[in-house]
């Protein structure tokens, strides 16, 4: 897109896991808060690389301050303060500041929105972030209208987690749900400017089946009872969210359950048979194989790795 900021190659490095936890300092009022309402919203000063590195939840980093570059994946582009960037759970991304970069990340699972009752006319919220589109993520092409908006939202966002005030949830709720549709407007002019065409009832399914794998994920779901959810044939099912997000079904379940598993290992003492059936696994072996096929190392491993 013209105006665009470049995009250069960079070398991954190393990933590993920052988990509300980490980021919340272990507080174990804010971290009850997080499981009964999974959002926060936290600033923070970088003066050093914050390397590649994946999430529990979605997020929203705002620049507030200095300048640096972000990267997800193999891409890296410039960002500076009031630029806005967005991450899911299953990519990668890293924080590289120049000499300073200070951000405001809002942190959230896609069940704070579900006081959110999306109909058959309204956007998918999530699809920004779901979409095979990192080049959008790396730094959301807001216009100046809309970037000051987000700014004015983020700064009601901030206020109603600090005070938490009466009814403050569904406040958050409303607030970053606005937020939210500016980022999908945003993101349905790049789609169209870039020939990324993508219909709203397949937007409307898939933002449906992520929902659903969000709340069910640990549960170990079966596709069969995901497609009778949703009144879908196997094969329609998998060809939409394939053709939406660039990854099948069963690679983006995989993919959380793993990410869970991660989470717990870091923050938790449970056994390794324990945390292989709370992130959706049933057996031992299968989990062990799938999680050091996915992070190089065995379960054992990737907790004392994280503990060191």
């Amino acid at each position: 897109m013209p105006g665009r900021k470049r995009i250069i190659e960079k070398q991954r490095q190393p990933e590993f896991i920052r988990t509300a936890s980490w980021l919340l300092g272990g507080k174990p009022e804010l971290m009850t808060l997080f499981e009964q309402f999974p959002f926060f919203i936290i600033r923070s000063s970088f003066t050093e690389p914050i390397h590649d590195h994946t999430h529990e939840f979605f997020e929203i980093d705002i620049i507030t301050g200095g300048r640096g570059f972000n990267r997800i994946g193999d891409n890296q582009c410039a960002v500076t303060a009031r630029d806005v960037c967005i991450g899911n759970f299953s990519e990668a991304h890293a924080i590289i500041p120049d000499r300073r970069i200070d951000t405001m990340s809002i942190k959230f699972r896609p069940s704070v929105l579900s006081t959110i009752s999306p109909d058959s006319r309204s956007p998918s919220l999530l699809m920004p972030f779901a979409a095979n589109t990192p080049q959008f993520r790396i730094s959301v092409p807001l216009e100046k209208a809309d970037r000051e908006a987000v700014f004015r939202l983020a700064h009601m966002l901030e206020a109603e987690y600090a005070a938490r005030r009466g009814f403050w949830q569904e406040a958050v709720s409303s607030i970053l749900g606005t937020m939210l549709l500016i980022i999908y407007r945003s993101f349905a002019v790049f789609s169209e400017a870039n020939h990324i065409s993508h219909s709203g009832k397949e937007h409307q399914l898939v933002d449906g089946i992520l929902r659903y794998i969000e709340r069910n994920f640990s549960g170990n779901i079966r596709i069969t009872a995901l497609l009778k959810e949703f009144n879908i044939s196997a094969t329609r099912a998998l060809v939409i969210f394939k053709r939406v997000t660039g990854t099948s079904l069963k690679e983006y379940l995989t993919e959380r359950c793993v990410l869970e598993a991660k989470r717990l290992l870091a923050t938790t003492d449970d056994a390794v048979i324990d945390v292989c059936h709370a992130s959706g696994f049933i057996d031992l072996s299968n989990f062990n194989r799938v999680f050091r096929q996915r992070t190089g190392c065995s379960p054992r491993e990737y907790r004392d790795a994280q503990r060191r």
